[in-house]
């Protein structure tokens, strides 16, 4: 992975703990994206997830596979993720995975989008 966050992903094992987790997508052997998970900003609105996809191999289907293997890995738990707005991509994929747009972050810089279970199951308010 090059760039800034092939560099990041070189870098962050330090920064993982308990409540965060690094899942490195692969095709064959090489390292072409990664799902961040920090459970430990989870709310009624779900676990914090950020994904990446290196540039070479966007818009290929790595990105739509690693999110439906996340969330069917775990059924039992509600994923959200704050996307730019002028992030097109971005948004289509989340859709696709089967993500909703649910409004926008405190700032309103970025559009939130939530994807698993209802949060009347977990206790707060439903967005799907």
């Amino acid at each position: 992975m090059g760039g800034f966050y092939g560099a990041a992903a070189t870098r962050m094992p330090p920064l993982l703990g308990p409540d965060r987790e690094l899942l490195i997508v692969l095709l064959a052997t090489e390292p072409v994206g990664f799902l961040d998970l920090d459970t430990d900003r989870e709310t009624s609105d779900g676990i914090d997830l950020t994904y990446f996809v290196v540039p070479g191999h966007r818009r290929r289907g790595v990105g739509l596979a690693a999110l439906r293997a996340l969330v069917a890995g775990r059924p039992d738990r509600r994923f959200v993720a704050a996307v730019r707005p002028d992030n097109v991509a971005s948004l289509a994929l989340a859709r696709a995975a089967g993500f909703t747009q649910t409004g926008s972050d405190e700032w309103g810089d970025l559009v939130l989008v939530h994807r698993g279970l209802p949060s009347s199951a977990s206790g707060g308010p439903s967005h799907l």
